[in-house]
C-alpha cells in the first residue's frame, strides 16, 4: 500500500509518480511547496564538503557520502530566497524525507535531516547518532533533542520515511513511516530566521575512517497560508 508524502500517494518502488519541483504561493496568503524531482541534479542545491565527502547523483535520489578518511562530511542544503521575506515559523509547516540511511561499520556517525538549519539556528526535523533516531527542534539558543528509535548497532542499513509538522505556539508531531511517535510542546520555533531553509541534509563520520552514506530518496516541504 502506497504511503502518503505531503498529501501525495506514493510507495517506495515508485516515487517518480510525484517526480516534480514546485514553487507555488498558495493562495497569495504565505503558502508553499517544495517537492524533489527523481531523479535530481545535486547542482542545483547548495553543497557543502569535507575530506572526501561527495555529494552525487542517483536514478532516484541524491547520495550523500562520507567515504573513508578522518572527519568525512557531506551536506546538501535547499533554500527557497525569492520569497525569503514571506516564509515564518509562524505558518503550519511540514517536512517530510524519505531516506536511505547506511552505516558500513559499528563507529560513531552523525545525520541531520530538517527544514531550518541544524548547525546553530532554528530547525524541526530529525538527527540520527550512533544508531539512534532522533527528533530534533530549536526555537531559541539550544538544540533539543528526544530519541525516539533504535536504527541498528554495528553495520545498519534502513529506510524511513521521517515527517515532522509545526503547529506554531501550540506543537511539533514527528512521524517514522507514519506513526507518531512524539510531540514536542516547548522551545518551539518562531519568526523568520532560516525559514526560507526547506532542507537541510548532512552526513558526517566523526573522524573515523569509515563510510557513512545518506541517501535523499525523496523529501518535500510545505507551509499553509
Amino acid at each position: 500500500m502506497p504511503n502518503t508524502f505531503l498529501g501525495f500517494p506514493v510507495s517506495r518502488a515508485r516515487v517518480a509518480d510525484i517526480a516534480l519541483t514546485t514553487l507555488d504561493n498558495q493562495g497569495g496568503g504565505g503558502g508553499f511547496i517544495a517537492i524533489s524531482q527523481v531523479p535530481e541534479y545535486p547542482a542545483s542545491y547548495f553543497q557543502t564538503v569535507t575530506g572526501t565527502g561527495s555529494v552525487s547523483q542517483d536514478t532516484e535520489g541524491i547520495w550523500l557520502r562520507t567515504n573513508n578518511t578522518l572527519a568525512g562530511t557531506s551536506r546538501l542544503r535547499r533554500g527557497m530566497q525569492p520569497v525569503a521575506g514571506l516564509m515564518d515559523w509562524d505558518h503550519q509547516r511540514e517536512f517530510s524525507i524519505l531516506a536511505d540511511l547506511r552505516a558500513e561499520t559499528s563507529k560513531n556517525g552523525l545525520y541531520w535531516a530538517v527544514m531550518g538549519d541544524w548547525a546553530g539556528s532554528l530547525h524541526v526535523g530529525f538527527r540520527i547518532q550512533a544508531g539512534k533516531l532522533y527528533a530534533a527542534w530549536r526555537g531559541s539558543s539550544v538544540n533539543n533533542s528526544q530519541e525516539i528509535q533504535t536504527l541498528g548497532t554495528g553495520a545498519w542499513s534502513t529506510v524511513k520515511h521521517l515527517k515532522a509538522i509545526l503547529f506554531p505556539a501550540t506543537k511539533i508531531e514527528f512521524y517514522v513511516d507514519g506513526v507518531l511517535v512524539y510531540t514536542a510542546t516547548t522551545d518551539l520555533p518562531t519568526g523568520t530566521t532560516d525559514a526560507e531553509m526547506v532542507l537541510d541534509a548532512y552526513v558526517d563520520n566523526q573522524s573515523w575512517n569509515e563510510h557513512k552514506y545518506f541517501w535523499v530518496c525523496l523529501w518535500g516541504f510545505k507551509q499553509l497560508p
